[in-house]
């Protein structure tokens, strides 16, 4: 597994982010793409999540930043 594969099962697709600088240029891996985090949505990724893990994270995450739109765990993606 590559650190690539490795972003793209954490558990919410704003989670899914890396930056690594390469020939002084900032490379961007973001493996479902950047509009969840400008658009404040938490979608989950199942690969290795648990439902009880999004719910926990997802709550502490709306306490903080109540404006986050939370895509449901049963609305299926993938």
């Amino acid at each position: 597994m590559n650190l690539e594969d490795a972003i793209s099962s954490w558990g919410s697709s704003i989670t899914c982010i890396g930056v690594r600088l390469e020939d002084n240029k900032l490379v961007v891996c973001a493996p479902y793409g950047l509009n969840d985090i400008f658009s404040m949505t938490i979608r989950h990724i199942k690969k290795q999540f648990t439902e009880e893990k999004y719910q926990e994270k997802t709550k502490k995450w709306k306490n903080k930043w109540p404006l986050l739109t939370i895509i449901p765990w049963n609305n299926e993606r993938e």
